[in-house]
Formats: C-alpha cells, structure tokens, sequence
C-alpha cells in the first residue's frame, strides 16, 4: 500500500496489494475466479453446450484475457523501444525483452476457442485443477482487465512499479490530483464488479 495514497478501504486495496504480488510472480493465465466455466473446464472435466450462456461466459473470459496480454505486450514492446536508444539501459532492455518473450508464450498457450480448454491445465503443468490456484487475485486480474485504459494504467502504476505517487503521476503523464482521483475511480469500479 501506497504511504501517500488513501485507499477507499482498507480491505479493498489489501486484495490489490495481494493481486500485485500474485501478479509479479504470476507466470499461468488467469482462469477468472471463483468456480466459474472457465475454471472448469481448465479441470478438465466440465463440459460446454454449444450456444449456451456458459459457452459465451467462456468465450468472454477469453477474449478478456487475450486482450489484456496484448495490451501488455504492446505497452511493453513501446517501452523496449523508448529505451533501446540508451546504451546506458541495456540490461534493463535484456530483461525486459526476456519479459516480453515471456507474454508472448503465455498468450500462444491460450486456446482461442472454448474446445480447446479441455486441456488447458497440461499447459502449464497444474493437472487437473476444479478450483482456480488462486481464486481472489484472478477475480482482481479480471476486474482489472476490465478497467477503461486510463485507470488500468494506474492501478498498474500504483501497485506494480516502485516510487512515489509524484514519480508514478509524471510517469503517465498526469497531475497528482488526477492520478489520485483515477485510483480512486478504479479502485471504486473494482470493488463494484467483485461486489465487495
């Protein structure tokens, strides 16, 4: 948590310190939270009608998640860009470019039609799994991914790089008012969508 920042609650940006953890070391794609047909067909044993509600459910998850690496994969192919320039930043360059081969297999793993998950949980190694590994940081990766662009960038800036809210303001281009009613939007609009 921020020293500067008031969160809207306290329980609220408990769970996002806890997703940013999990999101720092996360390396399998999200299943989306607590017992829904995504996670279940990751077990391996859930079945999807064709046209059905949780046909579409699963489709939606998927094109969430899909979008949500390639938004993270193009920030960060521009921010390997911007620092290529600099001889003095090559190694941060190496181990970005590393991260950015990273995502870029873990988005070819995902399966881009819903007959495809029957075998998802062999993809990274978990076998069958009937509840997510880690169900409250993968509704807040949803919840997340959701967010309008701007205040996606916040909440990646506030909980996922280092510095001070001034630092993190400058960084995207904002005053630190703006950034600071931006978190507070973003935090508002997770906690709706996880009905907290």
């Amino acid at each position: 948590m921020s020293a500067v920042a008031v969160p809207l609650n306290e329980a609220i940006d408990a769970l996002l310190d806890a997703w940013a953890r999990w999101r720092r070391a996360a390396s399998r794609l999200p299943t989306g939270g607590y017992r829904n047909t995504l996670a279940g067909l990751i077990a391996e044993g859930a079945t999807v009608e064709r046209g059905s509600r949780a046909q579409k459910e699963s489709q939606d998850h998927l094109t969430a998640i899909r979008a949500h690496y390639n938004a993270r994969i193009a920030a960060l192919a521009a921010r390997v860009a911007a620092l290529a320039v600099d001889p003095i930043t090559a190694a941060t360059v190496i181990e970005l470019k590393d991260e950015l081969a990273r995502l870029r297999k873990l988005k070819s793993q995902i399966p881009t039609t819903v007959s495809g998950l029957a075998w998802a949980s062999l993809i990274h190694g978990h076998g069958s799994r009937p509840d997510p590994d880690y169900p409250e940081e993968e509704a807040v990766e949803v919840a997340v991914c959701a967010l309008p662009p701007h205040l996606k960038q916040v909440v990646f800036e506030e909980y996922l790089r280092p510095g001070t809210q001034e630092m993190k303001a400058k960084a995207i281009e904002v005053s630190r008012a703006t950034y600071q009613r931006y978190l507070y939007a973003a935090q508002r609009q997770i906690q709706e969508r996880l009905r907290m």
